[in-house]
């Protein structure tokens, strides 16, 4: 049997997934374990990780046979339960310490990222989707437009049938589908 075969229902290996941990499982000896790799500093600084990090570059902790990241094994032992998200107030991925972690969603943590400049700036910005369905509109050719806009052109068909930039300018023309694509699929 492999170690895939192996793993708890709803883990894959290698994948963190919002699973439960089990408050009876964690003894006072795993979580003397989890804390010897925690170097800590002042309250207000960022507690490194001593332990594993995973190629995404976040702490990853093994207990019981399963293995969670470290950041999210630190809010539980701190609060006592674990939200679907916790998110790095500090930005800082191998970072333990209660005070920087903050339970969230998939949504706040995307916001998070934008505000504090993690996310690669876009090519393209709103008054860019409405000049490239304009353009199309008026009979120009998707790679013409594509060279123009420095993006390939897979990306121009995708915004011209509204996969992509969906809720920008979604009233301008008649007779391209413009609408989410979750009202598509209605």
């Amino acid at each position: 049997m492999t170690s895939a075969q192996n793993a708890p229902a709803g883990k894959k290996k290698g994948r963190y997934f919002a699973c439960e941990i089990d408050a009876w499982a964690v003894d006072s000896k795993t979580v003397n374990r989890f804390l010897e790799k925690v170097i800590r500093g002042d309250p207000d600084q960022c507690w490194s990780w001593s332990g594993y990090v995973d190629n995404r570059g976040y702490g990853s902790f093994s207990f019981n046979c399963s293995r969670t990241a470290a950041h999210r094994f630190a809010f539980f032992v701190e609060h006592g339960y674990l939200p679907k998200h916790v998110l790095h107030r500090c930005n800082n991925k191998t970072c333990t310490n209660p005070a920087h972690l903050a339970p969230g969603d998939a949504r706040l943590n995307v916001v998070h990222a934008i505000h504090d400049g993690l996310v690669r700036k876009r090519k393209l910005c709103a008054d860019d989707v409405i000049e490239i369905r304009a353009l199309k509109a008026a009979g120009a050719a998707t790679k013409a437009i594509a060279s123009r806009f420095g993006v390939h052109k897979t990306l121009i068909g995708k915004i011209i049938a509204g996969t992509r930039w969906w809720h920008v300018g979604t009233d301008i023309l008649d007779g391209i589908l413009m609408r989410p694509p979750q009202a598509i699929a209605a």
